[in-house]
Parts: C-alpha cells; structure tokens; sequence
C-alpha cells in the first residue's frame, strides 16, 4: 500500500501526522490530504483525532472558537489543527 500516493496518505495520517506534514512528506497538496482525510473517516479507516485526545478538552478538531483553557492545554498538540 505505501507505493501509491493514496496509500502513503493513509499511513501518514494513521501515524498521527498533520495535513501538512503529511503534504509535505507525501509531495502533494493539502488539499488532497483534506479529501482523503475525510473519505478514510468516512470509510472508518481513521479514527476520530478526539478520541485520542488525553485531555478530554476536545480541540483537536474544534470548529467553533476554543476557551482560552483549551487554547492553552492543546497548544503544542500534533493533533490540533
């Protein structure tokens, strides 16, 4: 799986990678990374980044704006985007 592009995505972001490490690594756009992020989440291949999340304060994927409390508990998080 890891010689096709795809593939390398997916263990890339299995590993905990950021959308743009794993762009980087991967030589390909963030862009992609987010499409395929979101198809493996919807295949139930990736887990959800919250359910790694050791401090319950749930920002890893936070789409509203973050309590000042979590801003600082998640600030040097790989996970937090």
């Amino acid at each position: 799986m890891s010689g096709d592009v795809t593939g390398r995505v997916l263990e890339e972001l299995s590993r905990g990678n950021t959308v743009t490490s794993v762009a980087a690594k991967c030589h390909t756009s963030e862009v992609f990374v987010k499409t395929m992020l979101d198809h493996f989440q919807r295949l139930g291949l990736l887990a959800e980044a919250s359910s790694l999340c050791s401090s319950g304060m749930g920002a890893c994927h936070a789409t509203e704006s973050l309590s000042s409390e979590a801003r600082i508990h998640c600030a040097g998080c790989s996970l937090a985007v």
